[in-house]
């Protein structure tokens, strides 16, 4: 399964990808998920798809709605004309299987679609002074809910900022 966080006023200043991961898990538990989650980051000495189970299964949103059939399918650009999207379904709901419409909503990444480090970590997720965090557009399918742009690392109230989460296997 995969969510984006309904908490919107992080910073980039996580305590790294640890602090990040535990940012998914407490979310996942405050809704009654379950399992065992991990954030859709990457830094610059390891990336998401080093962290991230590879599932050769569909991922789905909390809801059930398919993202992606598997991890070949989440990392890989679909090639028109057959398939304009990247993505089956975009990641826009939250753990609580709330609907994120086009909007100021933002993901911190630091990631490529493929999962590999794009540059804009905020030092390894420990910082919140600097500028050029590498976000993903939530609500959209194509490459750009993972690399899209670059923004400031504090947090803000005007510009919501989130986190990707995909369950892992215990």
């Amino acid at each position: 399964r995969v969510f984006v966080t309904s908490n919107s006023t992080y910073s980039g200043k996580f305590g790294g990808l640890a602090g990040a991961d535990n940012e998914c898990q407490s979310a996942a538990d405050l809704a009654s998920l379950g399992g065992s989650w991990k954030a859709w980051m990457s830094t610059s000495t390891i990336n998401a798809s080093s962290r991230l189970f590879h599932s050769c299964v569909s991922y789905v949103l909390v809801n059930g709605s398919v993202v992606a059939y598997d991890w070949t399918d989440l990392t890989t650009q679909n090639n028109p004309p057959t398939d304009l999207n990247y993505l089956r379904t975009a990641i826009e709901r939250t753990e609580f299987d709330v609907f994120l419409s086009f909007g100021l909503n933002y993901a911190f990444t630091g990631t490529r679609l493929d999962g590999s480090y794009q540059s804009g970590d905020c030092n390894g997720w420990t910082s919140n002074s600097v500028t050029g965090a590498r976000i993903g557009f939530v609500a959209y399918s194509d490459y750009r809910w993972s690399n899209a742009s670059t923004i400031s690392c504090a947090a803000s109230s005007t510009v919501p900022k989130r986190i990707y989460c995909f369950e892992q296997p215990n």
